[in-house]
C-alpha cells in the first residue's frame, strides 16, 4: 500500500515538473526568436536615422566654415560607412553586427531597392567629403541630388523595417500557439493524474467505499436456494 501511494505521489510530482519544463521551454524558444528578430529590426530602424543624419551633416558642411566643415566631414564619413556596412549586413549577414542573412525574397527585393537609391546618395556623399571647394559643380550637384533623394531613401527604408516587423510577428505567432497547445495538454494530463491520485488515496483510506456488502449477497443466495425454509 505504501509503495502504491508513493508511486501515485511520484506521478503527480512528475506531471507538475513536466508542466513547468514545458512552460519554461516554450517561453525560452519564443524569447530566442524575438531576440534574433529584435537585432535585425533595430539595425533596419537605425538605417532610417542614418539616412536623416547623412542629409543633416551634408547641409551642415555646406553652411560651415573650413574648420567646422572638416569636423563634420569626419562625422559624415562615419555615418556613410555605417549605413553601407548595415545595408550589406541586412542583405548578406554580418557576424560583427549580429545579423543573419535575409532569406525572405520580398524583403530582399526591398533591400535591393533601398540599395539602388543609396548608391547614388553614397556617391554624392563621397563628393561632399572629398571636395572642399563649395563652388565646384560636382559639389553643387551632389548637394542637390542628396536633397532630392533623401525622402525617397527614408520612405523605402521604412518599408524594410515594416516588412521585418511583419515577418517577425508571423514567425513568433505559430510558436506561441504551439506552446499554448502544449501547455493546455500538459495541464489536462496533470489534472487527470492529480484526480486519479487523490481518488486512489481516498479509496485506500476508506476500504468499504464502492464495495457491495458480502452479507446481503450471501443472504440472497440462500433465499434463492431454500425459499421454503426461509418462509417457515
Amino acid at each position: 500500500m505504501t509503495s502504491n501511494i508513493k508511486m501515485k505521489l511520484a506521478l503527480i510530482l512528475g506531471s507538475t515538473l513536466l508542466l513547468l519544463l514545458a512552460t519554461v521551454g516554450a517561453t525560452f524558444y519564443t524569447a530566442r526568436l524575438q531576440e534574433g528578430d529584435a537585432v535585425v529590426i533595430n539595425i533596419a530602424g537605425r538605417q532610417r536615422m542614418l539616412s536623416q543624419k547623412t542629409i543633416k551633416e551634408t547641409y551642415t558642411i555646406s553652411l560651415s566654415e573650413s574648420e567646422k566643415a572638416a569636423e563634420y566631414r569626419k562625422k559624415l564619413r562615419k555615418t556613410v560607412d555605417l549605413f553601407e556596412k548595415s545595408i550589406h549586413g541586412l542583405k548578406d549577414g554580418d557576424i560583427e553586427l549580429g545579423l543573419p542573412p535575409t532569406t525572405n525574397p520580398e524583403i530582399l527585393a526591398q533591400i535591393n531597392k533601398v540599395h539602388d537609391i543609396w548608391a547614388g546618395i553614397h556617391e554624392s556623399a563621397e563628393i561632399i567629403i572629398t571636395v572642399e571647394d563649395k563652388t565646384d559643380k560636382r559639389y553643387l550637384s551632389a548637394i542637390e541630388f542628396l536633397g532630392a533623394k533623401n525622402e525617397d531613401l527614408l520612405h523605402e527604408v521604412d518599408k524594410v523595417v515594416q516588412m521585418y516587423e511583419m515577418a517577425a510577428s508571423q514567425k513568433v505567432r505559430p510558436a506561441a500557439d504551439r506552446g499554448s497547445d502544449y501547455f493546455r495538454l500538459i495541464v489536462g494530463c496533470n489534472i487527470c493524474y492529480r484526480v486519479a491520485g487523490i481518488w486512489s488515496l481516498y479509496r485506500k483510506a476508506s476500504p468499504g467505499c464502492g464495495d457491495v456488502p458480502r452479507s446481503s449477497g450471501r443472504r440472497r443466495s440462500i433465499e434463492s436456494q431454500n425459499p421454503d425454509k426461509i418462509q417457515r
